[in-house]
């Protein structure tokens, strides 16, 4: 199943951040995952990860998560690591994937390494008690998976 998708990231108060397109890879009544290609210059170093013109991103959106996942490969199909988002509310379907990032951030390297990003921001954030609290619920859930290696925190290391 491939078709076009459209991605839209918004901030926490639904602003448009970003815009961009992929294809769908797979999508069930809880998930959707999309392939996109890295076509922004000049190459982005984000905690651990340097994200480059031709790397591919296997983005995996969850319904019943407050957090997505992004598997990144080289141009060359190898595995660079793992950047995901805690993030609210997602509208997902067949042709579009819309979410609201919630600033918190964790990238993982092949190795294990990770790191944690945008902690102060996160808690800078004028949110609701409900939501502050759901955010941080699924950041220990990201967190827990993780450590399980539930997919997509497997071992492959060649896109295929």
């Amino acid at each position: 199943m491939t078709a076009a998708v459209t991605i839209i990231k918004l901030d926490y108060t639904g602003r448009e951040l970003f815009t961009y397109s992929g294809t769908l890879e797979y999508s069930d009544q809880d998930t959707v995952i999309a392939r996109c290609r890295w076509d922004r210059l000049p190459p982005l170093t984000v905690g651990l990860l340097r994200f480059e013109t031709g790397d591919v991103f296997l983005e995996y959106y969850y319904r019943r998560y407050w957090f997505n996942i992004d598997k990144v490969f080289s141009a060359q199909g190898t595995l660079k690591g793992w950047y995901c988002n805690v993030a609210e509310t997602m509208e997902m379907s067949t042709k579009l994937v819309r979410w609201r990032d919630l600033a918190l951030d964790l990238v993982m390297l092949p190795d294990g390494r990770q790191s944690a990003l945008d902690e102060d921001e996160f808690a800078a954030l004028p949110l609701d008690t409900a939501p502050r609290t759901r955010a941080l619920a699924a950041w220990g859930e990201l967190r827990a998976w993780v450590f399980q290696r539930k997919p997509p925190f497997d071992d492959a290391a060649q896109l295929s």
